[in-house]
C-alpha cells in the first residue's frame, strides 16, 4: 500500500478522513461520474461462456446476440471483478476485506475502501461497469490449442491437449463506467478529492488501464487479455443546493506516463 493511501486509511480512526458508514450514502445523490472510452484488446482474449448458454461448448467465449448477430462481449462483472482485485492488492492486507467469502467481508458500518467503491456485505456497489460491446459487428476469433499440465511433475499430461476460442487482437470495444457519490476534482487537472480514499484508487485503476495494465479473462498468466483504455470522455454531475436538475460539465481525458494524473479539457456546451 502506498504511504499516501496508508495515511487516509489510518486517519479514519481519528475521523479526520470520511467515516466508513459514508459510504452507506445512497439515500441523497451527491454527484455522477459518467466514464466513456474505447477499450482494445490487444493480446488474444478468453472470457469464456457457460455451456449452457448459447448452446456454446466450456471452451468457447461468451457471446451476445446483438442485432440478430452473436458477437463476443467481455462481461462487465468479468472487467470489474479484476478491478476490485487490483484495488485490493493497492490498498494491502489488512486494508480491505477478503472476499469472495462473505464471512471474511466488511460488517455493516465498518466498510474498507473497497468495499466502499464495489460493495460488500449489505453495501450496495458505488461503481456500475457495463457489458463492453464490440464497436464492430465483425469480431474474428479463433481456436487456440493448449495442453494440460501435470501441477506436480511439471510436465505435459499425454494426450492431454485442448483448444479454446479465443477473440483475436486489435478488436475495440465500447467502455461505460458510473461512478455514484464518490468525489472527484476537475480543475487544471483530474485529480482525487483529499477526503476520500476511493477517489484515489479508482483514478489510480483507470490509470493502469490506459497503461495496458489490466488483463481479463482465463489464461492471463500466458499473456491472454490485455486491454488497453483510450479516448476517454468523463461527463460529472453534481447537486446543485436548491436545484432539481444537477450540474453538468463534460471533459476530455488525457493520459499520460504519470500514474498519478491526467490532464482534462473541459468541453463546450
Amino acid at each position: 500500500m502506498s504511504a499516501n493511501l496508508e495515511t487516509e486509511h489510518n486517519q479514519r480512526d481519528k475521523g479526520t478522513v470520511d467515516k466508513m458508514n459514508d459510504y452507506q450514502d445512497f439515500n441523497s445523490f451527491k454527484s455522477l461520474l459518467k466514464l466513456q472510452g474505447i477499450i482494445k484488446n490487444l493480446t488474444q482474449t478468453h472470457v469464456g461462456g457457460s455451456s449452457l448458454e448459447m448452446g456454446i461448448g466450456e471452451n468457447s467465449v461468451f457471446k451476445q446476440n446483438i442485432g440478430g448477430i452473436d458477437l463476443p462481449v467481455i462481461p462487465g462483472t468479468s472487467l470489474k471483478g479484476v478491478l476490485r482485485t487490483e484495488a485490493e492488492k493497492l490498498v494491502g492486507n489488512g486494508n480491505s476485506c477478503e472476499p469472495p467469502n462473505t464471512s471474511n467481508m466488511c460488517k455493516e458500518d465498518n466498510y474498507c475502501p473497497v468495499c466502499g467503491i464495489f460493495g460488500g456485505n449489505s453495501l450496495a456497489s458505488h461503481v456500475k461497469v457495463l457489458d463492453l460491446i464490440p464497436t464492430e459487428d465483425d469480431v474474428p476469433t479463433s481456436q487456440k490449442p493448449g495442453v494440460a499440465i501435470h501441477r506436480v511433475l511439471g510436465v505435459a499430461y499425454p494426450g492431454a491437449k485442448y483448444e479454446i476460442e479465443v477473440i483475436e487482437p486489435e478488436n475495440e470495444y465500447f467502455f461505460d463506467m458510473f461512478v455514484e457519490n464518490i468525489k472527484f476534482n476537475f480543475e487544471e487537472k483530474l485529480s482525487a478529492d483529499k477526503n476520500d480514499i476511493r477517489s484515489k484508487i479508482i483514478l489510480y485503476l483507470l490509470k493502469k488501464m490506459a497503461l495496458n495494465q489490466i488483463s481479463v479473462g482465463g489464461k492471463t498468466s500466458g499473456g491472454l487479455g490485455v486491454l488497453k483504455l483510450s479516448e476517454l470522455t468523463a461527463t460529472y454531475y453534481t447537486k446543485v443546493e436548491g436545484e432539481f436538475e444537477p450540474k453538468e460539465e463534460k471533459y476530455t481525458v488525457t493520459f499520460n506516463d504519470d500514474i498519478n494524473e491526467f490532464e482534462v479539457k473541459k468541453n463546450s456546451s
